[in-house]
């Protein structure tokens, strides 16, 4: 949004999933603080595959005019590479693309792709330790503790 993208396509993955549930709130979210309206129709669901990340960038492609592409898990955003390099579409130059767990692979395609980076490591410790107080503690009520993920920009946006 911030590099002028408002056709803003996305990719999620397994619709009942918990993080999907979190990272398309997210993408809405930003628009909405952005005053651009979330359109449902570029709204789709990649099923947490490279498969359906390359089938749904190739709907989005043929079927509206998005100028950027927000995809929600690694396979899925290797689909959505596959598609867009096949159809000779220009990262960042006609379509911007953002992915999601950052991994070190986006650094070796020819154009690195940026991505939200979860906190992996202290998502595990802060797991672990709640999980441990749960063994010990059972009868102690639930928490919810959020962590924020990094924005990694490369050049793809």
């Amino acid at each position: 949004i911030q590099c002028g993208h408002r056709k803003i396509g996305c990719i999620y993955g397994v619709s009942d999933a918990y993080t999907t549930i979190q990272r398309t709130n997210g993408y809405k979210e930003g628009l909405l603080v952005n005053k651009i309206k979330a359109d449902d129709t570029i709204i789709r669901c990649g099923e947490s595959t490279l498969e359906g990340g390359y089938r749904e960038t190739n709907w989005l492609l043929e079927n509206t005019e998005i100028d950027a592409i927000f995809v929600e898990n690694n396979l899925m955003t290797l689909g959505c590479v596959k598609a867009l390099f096949e159809r000779g579409v220009e990262i960042p130059d006609q379509i911007a693309l953002l992915g999601y767990d950052d991994d070190d692979w986006r650094d070796t395609l020819v154009i690195p792709i940026s991505s939200i980076h979860p906190p992996r490591y202290e998502m595990g410790e802060k797991a672990t330790r709640l999980l441990l107080q749960r063994i010990n503690y059972p009868k102690r009520k639930p928490i919810t503790i959020k962590l924020s993920p990094e924005l990694i920009k490369r050049k793809s946006y």
